[in-house]
């Protein structure tokens, strides 16, 4: 079952903790202040996943082996005592308080912890000028030209009419006129008669504007009827010869 957008953003975020930590201290937490508020920050997102008792033990085992049994269940039942809101901070305050320069965050990609060097607006600058570098590159490998190379090697820059010896208007219409088509090779390939019938035509008048306008009427004695301006005409009869011309008039009326 794939996970939820919040439970998505835990693991990023646990993950941007342990590249984090791992490049500032290696493998090991230091036994300092700087050491249990930064064990403290990666306990924050492992208690508010699944299975939090059995898991943040063990990752206090593994990033601060020299904490002791009963300061490590204290700090596990303060972060149990945490409201829930305050275990998930978001990104900015993040960054502001472990102190995570643009610089760094660039290098080991921590896209969940905002830049504290960095306002809003020059976050949205860098944002924007990343995408802009990137499609360029994009155009390139798709291979675009660049715009100087691409206006110095243009028809304007060159004029090639001038070495021809005729007029731009000239030159554009031979550059632009039809290319004439060769047949090399003329076969005739059999096929089948269900392939050579020619395609059923509709019944009916002539265009479709009027086939698609027109309203059939089917009625049981035989005659049919075809509306035009909701005045019905008879189109054709198949009357027995005891029906006078004067019921038939009387009919279609």
């Amino acid at each position: 079952m794939r996970p939820d957008k919040s439970e998505t953003l835990r693991r990023l975020r646990l993950g941007n903790l342990r590249s984090l930590f791992r490049d500032r201290y290696g493998p090991i937490l230091p036994d300092d202040d700087a050491g249990r508020e930064d064990l403290r920050e990666l306990l924050l997102p492992i208690s508010v996943g699944p299975n939090a008792n059995l898991k943040m033990p063990k990752a206090i085992e593994v990033w601060a082996p020299w904490m002791q049994q009963d300061e490590a269940e204290g700090l596990i039942e303060d972060i149990n005592r945490t409201p829930i809101q305050r275990r998930k901070p978001n990104a900015r305050e993040l960054g502001e308080r472990l102190r995570v320069a643009n610089a760094q965050r660039e290098r080991l990609r921590l896209w969940t912890i905002a830049a504290c060097d960095m306002s809003r607006d020059e976050a949205a600058e860098w944002r924007k000028a990343k995408k802009r570098e990137r499609m360029r590159q994009l155009r390139q490998s798709r291979g675009s030209k660049r715009r100087a190379e691409y206006e110095a090697n243009s028809v304007n820059r060159t004029k090639p009419w001038l070495a021809a010896g005729v007029s731009r208007a000239t030159w554009y219409r031979r550059e632009t006129s039809a290319c004439q088509l060769k047949f090399v090779k003329a076969e005739h390939t059999p096929v089948s008669p269900e392939q050579a019938k020619p395609p059923r035509r509709a019944i009916g008048c002539r265009g479709s504007n009027r086939r698609k306008n027109r309203k059939v009427w089917r009625k049981p004695e035989g005659q049919q009827y075809i509306l035009r301006c909701n005045r019905p005409r008879a189109l054709s009869t198949h009357l027995s010869h005891e029906q006078s011309t004067a019921d038939l008039l009387r009919r279609c009326t």
